[in-house]
């Protein structure tokens, strides 16, 4: 059980090392500057060792990019301007998209926020077509309550318009780079900071 809670996790928070950690230089062709592709030569046999899988998940950061555009203070913050500038480059004129208005509808009326968007990305099979990953009726019980059945399905007939109306996928793939060296300091984190024996038990 604490290896999949460990897991899920992980998943999670690389949106927020994507946004908060890494830069890129444009959406052609993103990149980091020097010192961070430097830091990102990690090594191997590390990565090896690391029992979890660490992945910057499509889903995840489709939910972040949605609620991002609803002006959302949690998912409005980047240390790093570089990537978040690609972000509002390529999404920003969809801030009157359905999909957004309804995650701003939700977060007024259900507090759909901080961690329940996320709540919602790991209950979908993929980030492009959001199907369920298990039938939300009846409710899940790991997802999070303020997701009501109606609006939860509702909300994802939006964001797969979303995904299609953005060419989301393209962009996710054309980062792929920049989210490779995410990863890389995250897995290298984990092997020298996690003691994982915690989540043997």
């Amino acid at each position: 059980m604490r290896r999949a809670i460990l897991s899920v996790c992980v998943v999670a928070a690389m949106a927020a090392v994507v946004v908060l950690l890494a830069g890129c230089q444009g959406p052609e062709a993103p990149s980091a500057p020097a010192e961070e592709l430097e830091s990102a030569e990690l090594p191997k046999a590390a990565h090896a060792e690391l029992p979890i899988a660490v992945t910057v998940d499509p889903r995840v950061e489709l939910m972040s990019i949605i609620f991002r555009l609803t002006g959302s203070n949690e998912y409005t913050q980047g240390r790093i301007p570089s990537y978040t500038e690609d972000v509002d480059q390529h999404f920003g004129p969809y801030k009157e998209h359905p999909a957004v208005k309804m995650a701003i509808k939700l977060r007024s009326t259900r507090g759909v926020c901080f961690d329940a968007p996320m709540s919602m990305a790991v209950h979908l099979t993929d980030g492009y077509t959001l199907q369920e990953r298990i039938p939300f009726d009846p409710h899940p019980g790991n997802l999070d309550k303020r997701w009501h059945l109606e609006e939860a399905r509702e909300f994802l007939e939006k964001a797969r318009q979303f995904v299609e109306d953005t060419d989301f996928q393209e962009f996710f793939e054309a980062h792929q780079p920049l989210y490779d060296q995410a990863t890389g300091r995250m897995k290298e984190m984990l092997s020298k900071e996690t003691h994982l024996g915690w989540f043997e038990e």
